[in-house]
């Protein structure tokens, strides 16, 4: 009764079957401040650490961290040893024969010589656990930016054809009404009625991305996906000069979550294969015994049970182990070669893309002025349909490429942000 006051007692805890998503941003982590309250634009510092906060997925990663360090509790406590007890009653009725009994206490030998190398594997495997939450958590702030700057990119673009869509639609209906006047050409109404349509569908498709866009956004959150966040424009991520570029990749091994998580679970496996070579040796049980025969002689005494490593020796779990470590060690050679592409790759495509906005800078201008040369000439009539609006349609279209290259630009640096393991840092200069 002594030993089972110590045990732990049974709680059951049902499973909730209740749907609740929060509705606004006071329901979550960090939003109960006036700063992030419901009627204030988020910048992408407010957006990330609420995201960090409250995303599902992190908590469910917390939760299993959990589990992690109750695995350490357990491999650091010793084995129990054994208890054992007989009782034996004579059959025979031969005179003098009592009751014979017998009662022992052995312990396994073995699970302390391999108790240190199991100790440290578990250790190794929560630092694992706790690097791959940092590494999501990581991940977690940087899609965060992403669906900030897709939003306020595609909000812009959405703006830009909403200008242009109103114009197009007054056009139409002037051509509309000076045909049914006779005073315009079922051409000119036919252009400006297709240049129309299109500009429409065009605008649609783009509403329907930027709903996704933030649908993802608010789900990242924590938030019901319906609910719409309200974004102000922060500061855009800096490039990084090569110099900085060569020294964070020499420094990657040191700094990124993922390549330490990769490290800490090859060291676990280093542990695995050490008690993998202890265990080889033979397992050796020592007990004591005190028994009383059917004779009633009372006896003490030792035992001893030892294994014959003669067919097993457990060479099959050794070179499993090492296999497994080997697989590991590739892993982790792979992922840094994969890391040092993919950093080399964007550098390329900042290249390019950076060229790509000189280009539309340099002709935006030229475009533009045509665009007004132009217009008082189609609207006296002066110049064919077809070219004006083909012109006109240029220059939007043109606006247009010229802020998805500029996102696209500052997605590549978010991405080799990433890669780099280079800090998220806030207003305030707090990394994240």
């Amino acid at each position: 009764m002594t030993l089972l006051s110590g045990c732990t007692t049974y709680q059951a805890k049902p499973l909730n079957d209740y749907i609740s998503l929060p509705q606004a941003l006071t329901q979550l982590k960090g939003g109960d401040k006036q700063s992030v309250s419901s009627s204030v634009d988020l910048d992408v510092y407010q957006v990330a650490a609420i995201a960090l906060l409250n995303n599902r997925d992190l908590n469910i990663k917390r939760a299993q961290l959990h589990v992690n360090e109750a695995q350490l509790v357990s491999a650091k406590l010793f084995a129990d040893p054994q208890l054992s007890a007989n009782f034996d009653q004579p059959t025979s009725n031969a005179p003098g024969i009592v009751n014979a009994w017998g009662i022992g206490l052995s312990y396994d030998v073995m699970s302390l010589i391999t108790h240190s190398s199991q100790v440290k594997s578990v250790k190794y495997q929560v630092q694992q656990a706790k690097l791959d939450m940092e590494w999501q958590e990581w991940q977690v702030v940087q899609q965060a930016r992403i669906l900030f700057l897709k939003s306020l990119s595609e909000q812009q673009q959405l703006n830009l054809l909403a200008s242009s869509l109103k114009l197009y639609q007054e056009r139409y209906q002037r051509s509309e009404k000076a045909m049914n006047q006779g005073n315009a050409t079922l051409e000119t109404v036919s252009t400006d009625l297709t240049s129309l349509v299109d500009l429409t569908s065009q605008v649609n498709q783009l509403s329907q991305t930027h709903s996704e866009t933030q649908q993802a956004l608010s789900e990242l959150m924590g938030l019901d996906s319906r609910v719409i966040v309200n974004l102000k424009p922060s500061g855009l991520p800096s490039e990084i000069d090569k110099q900085d570029i060569e020294t964070a990749l020499t420094n990657l091994p040191k700094n990124r979550p993922d390549l330490l998580a990769l490290k800490a679970g090859y060291e676990s496996q280093e542990m695995k294969v050490h008690q993998a070579v202890l265990n080889q040796f033979p397992s050796i049980n020592i007990g004591f015994n005190h028994a009383s025969d059917t004779g009633s002689v009372v006896t003490n005494g030792l035992s001893m049970s030892i294994n014959l490593p003669i067919f097993n020796g457990n060479k099959g779990v050794i070179a499993q182990e090492r296999a497994t470590r080997e697989q590991l060690r590739l892993e982790y050679k792979n992922r840094l070669s994969q890391s040092a592409n993919q950093v080399n790759n964007l550098i390329e495509k900042r290249h390019s893309l950076n060229m790509h906005l000189d280009s539309l800078n340099l002709y935006l201008p030229k475009l533009k002025t045509l665009v007004n040369q132009a217009t008082p000439a189609y609207n006296n009539g002066d110049l064919d349909a077809l070219v004006y609006i083909n012109l006109e349609n240029s220059w939007i279209q043109k606006q247009l490429e010229r802020l998805n290259v500029q996102e696209q630009i500052s997605l590549n640096a978010i991405a080799l942000d990433t890669l780099l393991a280079i800090p998220f840092k806030s207003a305030s200069g707090e990394n994240k």
